[in-house]
């Protein structure tokens, strides 16, 4: 009697906590002003308990605990918001692709069921799940077992007692904030401002069972609760397999099966019927799922709670309602169906009891029962991502930026008022290219490395963003494939590099011609010779030049005599009319110079290039270059938002490098790895024996705009060939080179301008450039577009006018040393090549 009235009142108060004061009305009367007044009241005690707490926590009345590695907390505001499953994704993705385990706290009460999941997900891994809230106890497996670098707090949000470096909160796209009332009275946690302000990243779970729709209102409902820093994440669940339980003998896909737990597909679940038995957070997700995988009927047995215990009782009607409907024809089969949670929290229960009751049913005698086949299954579902926060370029990327946030705070913590001493470990200053290649060449020979980045993200000049869903490089960049350090230093089939036309479209009088590589396009190429972009003998020069630039090493070509471009150009015999039409636009979007007074060593080597490789673009934005070489680093290694005040090399046996929080770092050795304005403030008098170059740096602004389609079909570079003293120097579409620069139904314009503008405002500069394009693509054409973003960049390559010396020095004292593109070529090889060799001198010490 008892246990019913319990079952009875559980039952009202979950109906209850699932509606919102509108709705409490409808319900009977005992449960709308009876119960629901005492659990508003039983709310407001909770709120104030809570309230309490975590001023106490943050006043530093009750002091939480710091454990000896960076802590990530998945946690939730309501149930059946994909919480654990987030656990599982961040720890197998740190895993498989940072080479990082994690130990994994799963804290609350009555989570055994999904430890224990966990742990068999796990198996064979060196990923660790706990279940104890004990700080000392956490600490001890910590330091039994070094090679755990990351803690995640599974249902964490509330748990102050432990620091923090990171918060993770995830929502029900289908009702984040429950019934907007807290518990018992509703499902909610803690009040939703001041959780979600202070979390670092929101995901929104289920988005695909609640729909566009109800998505979009769950965001506009927590938008003016979280912070503008907050990353913005978007998950589902997929189902991804099935096991059967038992093989039970005659039944669907079991009849040769012996083994318990055998794999089975999802499409044996066409036209079934399905009986659920779930005690998870939100039945109804798993019930959609099941209806979307073709079960033409679907219903759950009973109401449960989450980490619900199942009797005999429950199982025998769940075996009740099969047997009824085994009796349709319709239904191909029809199954019992656990989650992989309801298994492992009872994983003895259901193997024995599933056993009995396929004897009773095949063996009873009922001759229409046997003419059916039915199941009992788990189904298997794992987290996905369904979008990631629009300012990364990939999943990838977020999830390495979370991780280094949260290892830049631990560091934070852990060193603001001590010096870190690592004499044989080396600082790396600076995350662009240079730097993040030294830093992996290093930590392949076992030397530890600290790189340290002034801005919110690695790169340097090498980055993406994304805006509105395009990708946006920072500065038109192009990757040569032929590059050899480049070669060496990347993985070209995971940047999914995509080519550009080998060659080029030249506005010139009102009209554009091709200029095409007849190593690569014969018909075009001859097509091209009589066109107005130089005379016959300009272009077979070209090609003689090019193939003249094959017959030296790169080495000797970077070493050779040197004279400007231009003078290089006339001792070749090319008329005005090519290096004025082509040469100018052409080599100026390379070296940001239309006058051409560069070094003809550069000249020689990009043509060189130009004739062994594509000029490409990777699927994944220029920025896919950095990510890639910082995802080779463990995130610890990396801090973000920090920056170098001075170098100490007074010691006799190490460096000391002070940094603006406060904080210093010992090491051995020091890597100024930045461009060169910011070296020479960080070095001081340490660059005088020798200097990178004094002379000014070449800028460059460049402006994308969004378009319905692209002004032309076709992967091509546009050049200005008119020379008429117009800004715009050359644009393209990045978007016809590789479509995932743009969303689907859309196009990207790249336009870049040479020099930085100064004396136009950003508007000014928008419709002088969008003036000019007029003339190129037609007027409606241009006034359709959108504009994303404009940027001006100061500093895109130092100045390299002869005299130049491309094989500077790069150490400078006995522990410090330099790299960059400004100590050898101006380009993503110069800058990768120097960063390699500065890891073999230190090797080598």
């Amino acid at each position: 009697m008892f246990a019913r009235i319990r079952e009875s009142l559980a039952l009202r108060i979950k109906q209850i906590q699932g509606v919102d004061d509108v709705q409490l009305r409808k319900l009977p009367a005992t449960s709308a002003y009876l119960i629901a007044p005492v659990l508003r009241a039983l709310a407001s005690l909770y709120q104030t308990r809570e309230s309490t707490r975590q001023f106490l926590y943050r006043a530093g009345i009750f002091s939480a605990h710091s454990l000896p590695a960076p802590v990530i907390s998945v946690g939730n505001l309501t149930s059946a918001s994909g919480k654990t499953p987030f656990v599982q994704h961040l720890a197998k993705h740190y895993w498989q692709f940072h080479g990082i385990p994690s130990l994994i706290i799963q804290l609350g009460e009555g989570k055994v069921d999904e430890a224990i999941m966990m742990e068999n997900d796990f198996e064979g891994t060196p990923i660790t799940v706990v279940d104890t809230a004990n700080p000392a106890d956490i600490k001890e497996v910590l330091i039994e077992h070094p090679s755990l670098r990351l803690v995640l707090l599974d249902n964490g949000l509330q748990h102050l007692p432990l620091m923090r470096d990171l918060d993770i909160v995830t929502l029900n796209a289908y009702s984040p904030l429950g019934n907007n009332h807290l518990r018992p009275r509703g499902s909610l946690r803690e009040a939703p401002r001041p959780a979600l302000g202070r979390a670092d990243a929101v995901v929104m779970h289920h988005v695909d069972i609640a729909g566009p729709e109800r998505v979009k209102h769950s965001m506009r409902l927590i938008e003016p609760l979280v912070p503008n820093h907050t990353l913005r994440v978007q998950t589902v669940m997929m189902p991804t397999m099935l096991r059967f339980i038992v093989p039970v003998k005659r039944t669907l896909d079991m009849s040769d099966s012996s083994d318990l737990g055998g794999l089975i597909g999802l499409s044996t679940l066409e036209d079934s019927a399905v009986v659920f038995l779930t005690g998870v957070g939100s039945p109804q997700t798993v019930e959609e799922h099941a209806k979307k995988l073709g079960a033409l009927h679907v219903e759950g047995c009973g109401c449960h709670e989450d980490h619900h215990y199942f009797t005999s009782e429950e199982v025998h009607d769940a075996v009740d309602r099969v047997k009824a409907l085994m009796r349709n024809p319709s239904y191909s089969h029809v199954c019992i169906m656990l989650t992989e949670k309801d298994f492992w929290r009872q994983r003895h229960f259901w193997s024995s009891v599933f056993i009995r009751y396929s004897d009773e049913i095949w063996d009873g005698g009922d001759q229409d029962l046997k003419k059916t086949k039915w199941g009992a299954y788990i189904l298997r579902s794992e987290l996905q991502l369904k979008s990631h926060d629009g300012r990364f370029s990939s999943e990838s990327a977020m999830w390495s930026a979370m991780l280094r946030l949260a290892t830049d705070h631990f560091r934070g913590r852990r060193s603001s008022s001590l010096e870190e001493a690592r004499t044989d470990s080396v600082v790396i200053v600076g995350a662009g290219v240079a730097g993040l290649n030294c830093a992996v060449h290093l930590t392949r020979q076992g030397i530890p490395v600290t790189v340290i980045e002034s801005s919110d993200g690695v790169g340097g000049r090498v980055r993406t963003d994304v805006v509105d869903g395009f990708l946006l490089d920072r500065g038109f960049q192009i990757f040569l494939t032929s590059y050899p350090e480049a070669r060496r230093a990347l993985d070209y089939d995971a940047l999914d590099l995509r080519p550009f036309y080998a060659g080029a479209l030249v506005r010139y009088q009102g009209a554009f011609h091709v200029v095409a590589d007849p190593f690569r396009h014969l018909f075009d190429g001859l097509g091209s010779l009589t066109n107005p972009i130089g005379s016959p003998i300009d272009k077979l020069r070209v090609g003689v030049y090019r193939t003249a630039t094959l017959l030296t090493s790169v080495e000797d070509t970077l070493k050779a005599p040197e004279t400007t471009i231009m003078e290089c150009l006339k001792e070749q015999g090319f008329s005005d009319s090519i290096i004025d039409r082509f040469f100018r636009p052409f080599l100026g979007g390379i070296f940001f110079d239309r006058n051409l007074q560069t070094t003809s060593r550069l000249f020689n080597f990009v043509m060189r290039m130009l004739a062994t490789g594509q000029n490409c673009l990777p699927s994944a934005g220029i920025g896919a270059v950095s990510d890639q070489l910082a995802g080779r680093l463990s995130a610890d290694s990396i801090m973000l938002n920090t920056s170098v005040t001075s170098i100490d090399t007074s010691g006799n046996d190490h460096v000391t490098v002070s940094l603006d929080n406060g904080s210093s770092i010992t090491a051995g050795a020091v890597v100024v790895a930045t461009d060169a304005p910011q070296a020479q403030r960080i070095l001081g008098a340490k660059l005088d024996a020798a200097p990178s170059t004094t002379k000014d740096p070449v800028g460059t602004c460049c402006l994308y705009f969004a378009a319905d389609k692209a002004p032309r079909k076709g992967n091509y570079l546009y050049l200005d060939g008119d020379n008429k003293g117009g800004i715009v120097n050359n644009c393209c579409v990045p978007s016809e080179v590789s479509p995932s620069y743009a969303p689907a139904g859309k196009s990207l314009i790249s336009v870049s301008v040479i020099g930085t503008k100064d004396d136009l405002t950003d508007a000014e500069l928008e419709r002088r450039v969008r003036s000019e394009l007029e003339d190129w693509f037609g007027k409606d054409t241009v006034a359709s577009w959108d504009h994303l973003k404009t940027y001006r960049i100061p500093f895109a390559q130092p100045n390299q006018t002869p005299p130049t010396d491309l094989f500077k020095p790069l150490q400078l004292e006995n522990r410090v040393y330099i790299a960059g593109d400004h100590r050898m070529t101006a380009t993503l090889d110069g800058a990768l090549w120097s960063g390699r060799r500065v890891a073999e001198m230190i090797a080598q010490k």
